[in-house]
């Protein structure tokens, strides 16, 4: 979070911002305890959540059990809001967090108050009011964001657009004066993020910043019986008031909905922050009636790399998990795709040849692609941006790494022959850099293989059974 606080820091992009909030609301707060004791060392998706002196008790000191990394860096994510919510720029301020709150500054010489005093983000909605004076023309620029694809604004003074572009800053120039106040109208619509890899073929479900979890404690059903959401009826939910806690550490939810489900009744949601929090399982991930395709991540040409105007190999890596996906690649000359410059459908395979030379684009300019999936339940464009390259003459011939075969079995071969097979994982996002052959690094028990090795050799890919006997 750091990192893109700098991030937004040095680029004034608002999808940092975005990011940082939505970090804030669901990973940050729902790594920490309500009651403020503990934070997590391990918030899954889906899980239980679990004190970190209990999960690292190694760190764990005598007199001070409940003291480690966790317990002393996750606070941070809430002192961070200090150095991102409000913004200074040149020509005057940007609004980056819509929390219900009052900050004074001092801009230009003078003095600045600036208040929020919406219950945001429980309600779809924020104001923010002005407390100044001044000689000289300043610019207010207001986060849009990007989930918000209905973003509309109100004043109490003329020139002001009344709706906004999501993804963007909204920026209004004039001589402030103490009592101008804006509001901000947010679309606070269920939309359903398509799950990748393990979660393929389920979707997280959002309700502006906050993500939605299923919650043990709310439902009258457990999580192996939870039902398949319809993505068609998510205009249906209705919001719930929450009834107070009877634990006085407990906070009211930020929002409680019901979900009317096929099977009948309702699925009842809570913001992520509070799934959880009295020690029950929950749910982010949900099956759905008609899973929406999983997305597709791109690969080569790289992201800000460079080809030759020509034959150019895409590749991208490949949906797994759902049948019946096929992909559209699409480049475009800007990173909004408002300007696409080729579409065109490809098979479900991971890459694609294109003669690049035919696009109405001179040499030396950045393009941007990415790979849409398609399926009877819709298209998923990747949640990520999309990547960059450029059209150079003089950019070196491209070199692909050497195809890696595909499976989830691993087999055992001696003198040329099959003699054993287990399952294997089919990807993996480790970042572990041991490795050991015949022991486990990590276990210091009676854990080893009772022979030697006369022979070693290491591939930069899997080998299929005939690249052995050849």
């Amino acid at each position: 979070m750091t990192l893109t606080a700098d991030y937004l820091r040095l680029t004034g992009d608002p999808l940092g911002a975005d990011e940082l909030e939505l970090a804030t609301f669901n990973g940050g707060l729902g790594a920490q305890h309500p009651s403020g004791r503990w934070w997590a060392y391990n918030t899954p998706m889906d899980g239980a959540r679990e004190a970190s002196a209990h999960t690292i008790v190694f760190q764990a000191r005598a007199g001070t059990p409940e003291l480690n990394c966790c317990s002393v860096n996750g606070p941070r994510v809430l002192g961070l809001l200090s150095e991102w919510a409000v913004m200074s720029a040149p020509d005057g301020l940007a609004i980056n967090s819509y929390l219900p709150g009052s900050c004074a500054l001092a801009f230009a010489g003078r003095a600045v108050r600036l208040e929020l005093d919406q219950d945001y983000p429980r309600t779809n909605s924020q104001r923010v009011r002005l407390f100044t004076s001044g000689d000289k023309d300043r610019t207010l620029r207001l986060r849009i964001p990007a989930w918000s694809a209905n973003t509309r604004v109100h004043a109490n003074f003329e020139n002001v657009a009344t709706h906004a572009a999501a993804g963007s800053f909204l920026e209004i120039r004039r001589r402030w004066r103490t009592g101008d106040e804006v509001v901000l109208e947010f679309d606070f619509g269920l939309r359903a993020v398509a799950g990748a890899n393990e979660a393929a073929g389920k979707v997280s479900l959002y309700r502006g910043p906050l993500l939605l979890a299923y919650d043990q404690s709310r439902n009258r059903f457990d999580e192996d019986k939870l039902p398949a959401v319809n993505l068609a009826r998510l205009g249906e939910a209705r919001l719930v008031s929450p009834l107070p806690s009877p634990l006085a550490w407990q906070p009211r939810s930020w929002v409680l909905l019901d979900l009317p489900v096929d099977a009948g009744g309702v699925l009842r949601l809570v913001d992520f922050a509070d799934a959880g929090a009295a020690g029950t399982r929950y749910r982010s991930w949900l099956s759905v009636v008609t899973p929406l395709p999983p997305p597709a991540f791109t690969q080569y040409p790289p992201d800000a790399g460079s080809v030759r105007p020509g034959p150019v190999r895409f590749q991208w890596r490949e949906p797994r998990g759902l049948s019946n996906v096929a992909c559209r690649l699409e480049i475009a000359t800007c990173a909004d795709f408002s300007k696409v410059l080729l579409k065109t459908n490809c098979p479900a395979h991971n890459r694609l040849d294109l003669d690049l030379s035919v696009l109405p684009t001179a040499t030396g300019r950045d393009l941007w692609w990415r790979v849409v999936t398609r399926s009877p339940g819709g298209e998923t464009t990747p949640g990520v941006p999309p990547a960059r390259f450029r059209l150079a003459a003089e950019a070196p011939a491209q070199v692909l790494p050497l195809d890696v075969e595909r499976g989830a079995t691993l087999a055992l071969l001696m003198d040329g022959h099959t003699v054993g097979s287990g399952m294997a994982p089919e990807f993996t996002n480790t970042t572990a850099r041991d490795c050991a052959l015949g022991a486990n690094p990590h276990f210091d028990g009676n854990e080893f293989l009772a022979g030697t090795f006369s022979d070693l050799g290491l591939w930069g890919r899997a080998l299929a059974e005939w690249n052995l006997l050849s």
